[in-house]
């Protein structure tokens, strides 16, 4: 039966989409409205949203049991503006929205009582939570920059609230950004959605997806020189050490904005300053395999990145290319160009990977 002006609705159904239950939330004179769920890791489920009644707004939550039937319902301090939730492991969850034109996150326990919130003053709103396996917090907003450009940012929290680091993805910062969802895929690397608004015309709004690395495949070896950025290059792999798998990515970062450039390879390292008159040092020894084969030569793109996909059974030595072992260091560099340099060229530090 209808409880108030506008009730909420929480369904569950099976894997072949038949309803397993229903349960409506409503309260007299009120209008009420759900933005998010999640499930508990007990079999029931979160929700967040908003009550109206007359001109009062209120952020609620509500906890259902595996059957539909209401733990608890509690209403949430703050301003009404409510954009994401996620459950933790345990019964409760973390909410995240805006208080007076500022990021805001909050957590409450299994029992619905708040044992946390932290206003986020570098965002001017939050847009998603993710709760990751360690127990932390990751928090994605925006921070209403200026009048044309907004910056997406990252917030990691601890399990308690406490923020850890920020980091400003100015890569897809533009005017009026939007987030829709912050995933996290099986190697444990976030997945972003969103949309924004063209640097040329407002009127035009496009979607876009991002992937942020968190945990690389490979492991640092030997510095890299300065470039022309005044930084080095650096060089990762990301994807499975798994032979079977064959699925690696190379990627370097730092280089000068749409430099050329090439990975090179060995199973050796080396120790060589400056070769063949080239700023910083070849870190490879040994047979050195180039990825100079058609489709394997890069260029960077604005911001100075480049990545290459390869074949774990047709790694590049010399005049041909081998399959790689099990229980095999595969060494990586990146050799570009830098014009603005004397010697027109420089290597990137290098990075290494065990196979299985």
């Amino acid at each position: 039966p209808v409880q108030g002006d506008k009730d909420a609705l929480v369904a569950r159904f099976d894997s072949s989409g038949q309803l397993m239950w229903g349960w409506s939330y409503g309260v007299a004179g009120a209008t009420l409205y759900l933005v998010e769920a999640d499930q508990d890791g007990a079999g029931g489920v979160i929700a967040l949203g908003v009550r109206t009644v007359g001109s009062v707004r209120t952020r609620v939550a509500v906890r259902l049991s595996s059957t539909g039937a209401k733990l608890w319902s509690v209403d949430l301090p703050g301003a009404p503006f409510p954009y994401d939730m996620a459950a933790d492991d345990a019964g409760g969850a973390a909410f995240v929205g805006a208080d007076s034109g500022a990021g805001w996150v909050g957590h409450v326990d299994s029992m619905g009582a708040l044992d946390w919130a932290t206003p986020l003053p570098q965002m001017s709103y939050t847009s998603t939570v993710l709760h990751q396996p360690n127990g932390e917090w990751l928090v994605c907003g925006t921070d209403g920059g200026s009048s044309t450009v907004d910056h997406v940012v990252l917030v990691r929290l601890s399990a308690s609230g406490a923020v850890l680091s920020t980091v400003n993805l100015d890569e897809i910062s533009s005017p009026l950004p939007e987030i829709e969802d912050l995933l996290m895929d099986s190697e444990g690397n976030l997945i972003l959605g969103g949309s924004r608004w063209s640097p040329v015309s407002f009127s035009e709004n496009r979607g876009w997806i991002g992937r942020i690395v968190i945990h690389e495949l490979s492991t640092p070896r030997c510095p890299g020189t300065p470039n022309s950025t005044g930084s080095p290059a650096i060089p990762a792999a990301h994807g499975s050490p798994m032979l079977g798998d064959n699925r690696v990515t190379l990627f370097a970062t730092g280089l000068p904005a749409q430099a050329p450039a090439i990975f090179v390879t060995s199973r050796t390292v080396g120790s060589v300053p400056n070769p063949g008159g080239a700023d910083g040092v070849l870190c490879l020894g040994g047979p050195i395999g180039r990825y100079a084969r058609p489709g394997e030569v890069l260029q960077a793109d604005g911001f100075g990145r480049i990545h290459l996909g390869i074949d774990m059974t047709d790694l590049p030595i010399r005049n041909g290319g081998v399959s790689a072992m099990a229980g095999e260091e595969w060494h990586y560099q990146a050799w570009y160009r830098d014009v603005a340099t004397f010697a027109g060229s420089n290597f990137s530090s290098s990075a290494s990977i065990v196979l299985q």
